[in-house]
């Protein structure tokens, strides 16, 4: 049997509702499982109680949420731009790979903090950019 890929949603309301809507959304396929959502606000967001059905362990402590990281094989991270930089370096110093909500950082400053820890791991990052290939996007080109 092929290792699930364990994932950590860090944010569920906003735009990470979205995110893990999609995650939750694909029951067909079992090569992933969630390991843990954070938000601060987590217990008063609509998707709560369908994450407690499942078992699935939600933060709204960050630094409970970055121990489940030493779980996780990627970290989804869509939380306010000013915490880009932060939970992207955290989450690569606990060897997580991340698919990072554009844009990369709030300012160059936090884009050169996340290169050189990225230069310093064997992971990697990726930004979502959700739009891109949407049927309106793609008519305005």
């Amino acid at each position: 049997m092929e290792k699930k890929v364990r994932v950590a949603v860090s944010s569920a309301g906003g735009y990470g509702y979205h995110y893990l809507r999609s995650i939750l959304d694909e029951e067909i396929r079992t090569d992933f499982e969630i390991v843990s959502v954070f938000d601060p606000n987590i217990q008063s967001l609509p998707v709560f109680q369908e994450l407690d059905t499942r078992n699935i362990l939600t933060c709204s402590d960050y630094d409970t949420f970055l121990t489940t990281l030493d779980n996780a094989d990627l970290a989804v991270i869509v939380s306010p731009i000013h915490y880009h930089a932060s939970q992207s370096i955290d989450a690569l110093k606990r060897r997580c790979n991340v698919l990072l909500d554009k844009p990369l950082a709030g300012c160059y400053a936090d884009g050169k903090q996340i290169e050189s820890c990225l230069s310093d791991s064997n992971n990697w990052i990726m930004l979502g950019y959700q739009w891109t290939f949407s049927d309106a996007i793609q008519e305005l080109k």
